[in-house]
C-alpha cells in the first residue's frame, strides 16, 4: 500500500519507525544467554529415600541401667551418607541426657523410675524420616531376706533389701532401719522390742520406712510392740505402719499397729511424721506407764478402731498438727489415770478426746487449749484434787467443750473441783453438758460442775461458761468452796436447779449471768452462818431459794434492788450481833422476801435478833407469807421481828409492803429501836404491826 507524503502524520511516522528497528533489536539479542529464575519449591531428589529405625537395650530397664540406643537399622537409598539426631523426654525428677545426640548409636542412664520417650530423626540431603519409642524404667527388685529368728545383736536394715518377717521376733539389741527400707510381715507376726532393745527407724520425707503386711489386709500382722524399752534414742520418724492390729499383744496390751508399754513397765518412743493406717484395731495403743517424748505431725487414719488408745496421763503428748480423722471411730481414747507427775497441756485436736472412768489431777496444772473437745463415757468424771490447778481457758470463737459421748442428761458424772483451791484456777469460755449422773460423794450432790467437799477448801473462777443439760443441778458448791470469779455464765436446760450452793456463796452469783430455762428456776442456797466478809446479793433473773435458818453475824449483808428471796417451809433469815442489815430497794424494783409457796405462815420470816447497828435499814421491800412460828419463847411470830428479851436490836423500815403473815406482819420488843412511824409509813395487808409493851 502506498501512502502519500501529505497523508503521513507525526504519530504514524513514529509507528513506522518502530516497525523498522524492532527486527534489528531482536536479531541482536539472539546470541546473549539469559539465566532462568530459581524454582521456589524444588522437588526432592526422587532417587534418595531414608527410613528411621532403632533398637533399645535393655527394653525393660531398671533405674540405674545404661540404656543403649542403636540406630543402625535405619536405612538410606540413593545416597551414601545418613545423619542422625536423637531427642529424649525424661520423667519428672530425672537428669538423664543423650550421651551423643548425633551418633548412630548412643546411650543414656535411666536415673529415676518412669517413662522415657526417645525420638530418632534421620536425614540425607532433603530426605528426612523420624520414629519414636517409649521405655518404662522401674526400680530394681530388691534382694529378699527373711527375718525368722530373734535379733540379739546390733543390726542395720537397708533399702537395697526387701525384708520379710516370717515369725514373731524379739528384738534385744539396737535395730537401725535406714530410709527407704521396706519390711513385710507375714500373717500374725510382729516385732517385740524388749528391755535392752533400741529402735532407730529414722526415715526421710522422700524415703519413708515402711512396715506392712505381705498381704494388704487390716489385721494381717500384729504390729510393732515397744514393750519395755525406754531408751532415749528410740525413734520412728517418716515411717508408714500399716495392716497390723491382728490380735492383742498380751492381756494388758490391745491390738494395734503400734503398741507402747506393758502394765507398769515403762516404755518410750518418739513418733514423728509417721502414718499409721489400716489397722484391724487401734492405730496406736499406749499404756499409762508409757511415754511418747516426741509426738508430732503424724497421720493416724483408716484404722478399724479409734486412732489412739492411751492413759489420760499421756494426753498431753498428742498434738494439734497431727491428723486423727478417717477411722471407724474418730476419738483419741483416754483411759482413766492419775495425772500427778508434771504440768500438762491438752491441745485442740481434729477429733475429741474420749474419757472413761475417774481421772484425777493432783499436785500439777492441767491446761486445756481453746477449741478442745473432751467427751466422757457413761459414768466417767474428771476430778481436781489437792494441789492441782485448772487452766480451762477457751475463747468466744473457740470454746472448750466437756460433753458426753451420748447427748443425754446424766450420761456422765461431771467435773469435780474437789479440794483444789489454787487462786489461778479458772474455767472460762467453756461448755459443760450432759453430766449430773450421780452424787460425787455423800456430801456432794450430782451436777455438771461441783466445787468443794465437806470442809475441804476448793476454789475456781467460772466466767463466760455455759452449763447445761445436767440431769440434776448445773453447779453444786459447798460451804468451804469459793468461786473466785463468776460472771457472764449461762446455766440452763438442767433437770434440777441451775445452782445449789451454801448461802455463804450467794454473793458470787452475778446479774450478768443467766439462770433461766431449768427444771426449777432458782439459785438454791443451803442455810449456814455468813460471818467471814461483807457481802452483796445481786439481782438475778431467778429468785434465790433459801432453806433452813440463815444467820448473819459480824458482817454486812446488802441486797440489791429487784432481788427476790423465796424461802422454803419454816426457813428464816436471822441477823445476829455485829451484823448490818442493808436492804434498799426502789419503788420500781422492790426487794422481795416471799415463800416458795404463796401461803400465809409458809416460812418463819426475818428476825433482827441482836443487830443494833444504826445503819440497819429495810426500804422498798415486800415481806410476805412468813410468820409460821415464833423464833424463841421471848418473841412472837411475824413476817419481820425485831429484838430479843433485853438485847439491843434496831432497824428503820420504810416504804415496804408487809402482808399475809401467819401471825404479825411486824413485831418488835420494847427494847428494840425502830422508826416511830414504822406502822404508818409501811403498808400492812392481812397482818398487823405492833411494838411489844
Amino acid at each position: 500500500m502506498l501512502l502519500s507524503r501529505t497523508a503521513t502524520t507525526p504519530t504514524l511516522r513514529l509507528g513506522l519507525y518502530l516497525l523498522l528497528i524492532l527486527p534489528l533489536v531482536l536479531l541482536g539479542c539472539e546470541d546473549t544467554p539469559v539465566d532462568p529464575l530459581p524454582d521456589p519449591d524444588p522437588d526432592p531428589d526422587p532417587s534418595v529415600s531414608v527410613t528411621a529405625d532403632f533398637t533399645v537395650d535393655p527394653a525393660d530397664p531398671e533405674t540405674g541401667d545404661e540404656v543403649v540406643l542403636d540406630g543402625s537399622a535405619s536405612s538410606v537409598t540413593g545416597a551414601d551418607e545418613l545423619s542422625f539426631v536423637w531427642e529424649l523426654s525424661a520423667p519428672a525428677g530425672s537428669e538423664a541426657v543423650i550421651d551423643d545426640p548425633e551418633a548412630e548409636s548412643t546411650s543414656f542412664t535411666a536415673d529415676v523410675e518412669g517413662t522415657y520417650e526417645i525420638t530418632l530423626e534421620v536425614s540425607s540431603g532433603d530426605a528426612i524420616d523420624s520414629t519414636s519409642e517409649s521405655v518404662e524404667a522401674i526400680d530394681p527388685a530388691p534382694d529378699v531376706v527373711e527375718i525368722s529368728s530373734d535379733i540379739t545383736e546390733d543390726r542395720t536394715l537397708n533399702a537395697e533389701t526387701l525384708y520379710r518377717v516370717t515369725s514373731t521376733i524379739d528384738v534385744e539389741a539396737v535395730l537401725t532401719i535406714e530410709p527407704g527400707t521396706r519390711i513385710e510381715f507375714e500373717e500374725g507376726t510382729w516385732f517385740r522390742f524388749r528391755d535392752s532393745a533400741v529402735i532407730i527407724a529414722d526415715g526421710t520425707e522422700a524415703e519413708p520406712i515402711t512396715f506392712t503386711g505381705t498381704q494388704e489386709s487390716p489385721g494381717w500382722w500384729n504390729g510393732l510392740w515397744i514393750r519395755e524399752t525406754d531408751h532415749p534414742d528410740n525413734i520412728i520418724n517418716h515411717a508408714v505402719i500399716e495392716y497390723g492390729g491382728g490380735s492383742s499383744f498380751s492381756s494388758s496390751v490391745e491390738a494395734a499397729n503400734l503398741a507402747v508399754g506393758r502394765l507398769s513397765d515403762r516404755a518410750a518412743v518418739t513418733v514423728t511424721n509417721t502414718t499409721i493406717q489400716h489397722s484391724g484395731a487401734w492405730g496406736l495403743f499406749s499404756t499409762r506407764a508409757s511415754n511418747l517424748p516426741g509426738f508430732e505431725a503424724n497421720t493416724i487414719s483408716q484404722n478399724q478402731g479409734m486412732p489412739v488408745r492411751s492413759g489420760a496421763n499421756n494426753a498431753h503428748f498428742f498434738d494439734g498438727a497431727s491428723t486423727f480423722i478417717g477411722n471407724d471411730e474418730d476419738y483419741v481414747f483416754l483411759r482413766s489415770a492419775e495425772i500427778d507427775e508434771e504440768d500438762v497441756t491438752w491441745q485442740k485436736l481434729d477429733v475429741p478426746y474420749r474419757m472413761d472412768g475417774e481421772t484425777r489431777v493432783e499436785e500439777v496444772a492441767l491446761t486445756v487449749n481453746p477449741g478442745a473437745t473432751i467427751a466422757f463415757e457413761q459414768g466417767a468424771e474428771l476430778q481436781f484434787r489437792e494441789g492441782s490447778i485448772i487452766q480451762v481457758e477457751g475463747t468466744a470463737d473457740d470454746p472448750i467443750l466437756f460433753t458426753g459421748t451420748l447427748e443425754q442428761p446424766g450420761w456422765w458424772s461431771g467435773i469435780w473441783v474437789r479440794d483444789s483451791d489454787h487462786p489461778a484456777s479458772v474455767i472460762d469460755h467453756a461448755i459443760i453438758e450432759y453430766a449430773g449422773r450421780s452424787d460425787f460423794s455423800s456430801s456432794v450432790e450430782a451436777a455438771n460442775l461441783a466445787v468443794g467437799r465437806l470442809s475441804s477448801a476448793a476454789s475456781v473462777a467460772i466466767t463466760n461458761t455455759t452449763i447445761r443439760h445436767s440431769d440434776s443441778y448445773g453447779l453444786f458448791s459447798t460451804e468451804a468452796s469459793s468461786l473466785t470469779g463468776f460472771a457472764n455464765n449461762t446455766l440452763t436446760q438442767n433437770a434440777g436447779m441451775p445452782v445449789r450452793s451454801r448461802v455463804t456463796n450467794a454473793h458470787y452469783f452475778d446479774e450478768g449471768s443467766t439462770f433461766t430455762g431449768n427444771g426449777e428456776d432458782y439459785v438454791y442456797l443451803r442455810s449456814t452462818t455468813i460471818d467471814e466478809e461483807d457481802v452483796t446479793w445481786q439481782k438475778l433473773d431467778v429468785p434465790y431459794r433459801m432453806e433452813g435458818q440463815t444467820r448473819v453475824e459480824d458482817v454486812e449483808l446488802s441486797i440489791d434492788p429487784g432481788a427476790v428471796l423465796a424461802f422454803e417451809q419454816d426457813a428464816s433469815l436471822r441477823f445476829d450481833p455485829g451484823s448490818i442489815v442493808d436492804v434498799r430497794g426502789t419503788a420500781e424494783e422492790p426487794i422481795v422476801f416471799t415463800g416458795t409457796v404463796a401461803e400465809a405462815g409458809w416460812w418463819r420470816g426475818i428476825w433482827i435478833s441482836e443487830s443494833d447497828h444504826p445503819d440497819n435499814v429495810i426500804d422498798h421491800a415486800v415481806i410476805e407469807h412468813g410468820g409460821r412460828a415464833s423464833f424463841s419463847s421471848s418473841v412472837e411470830a411475824g413476817n419481820l421481828v425485831v429484838g430479843r428479851l433485853s438485847r439491843a436490836a434496831s432497824v428503820t423500815v420504810t416504804n415496804s409492803l408487809i402482808q399475809d403473815s401467819g401471825d404479825w406482819g411486824f413485831w418488835a420488843t420494847s427494847d428494840a429501836t425502830v422508826n416511830s412511824d414504822v406502822c404508818s409509813v409501811n403498808e400492812f395487808i392481812n397482818n398487823g404491826c405492833t411494838i411489844d409493851d
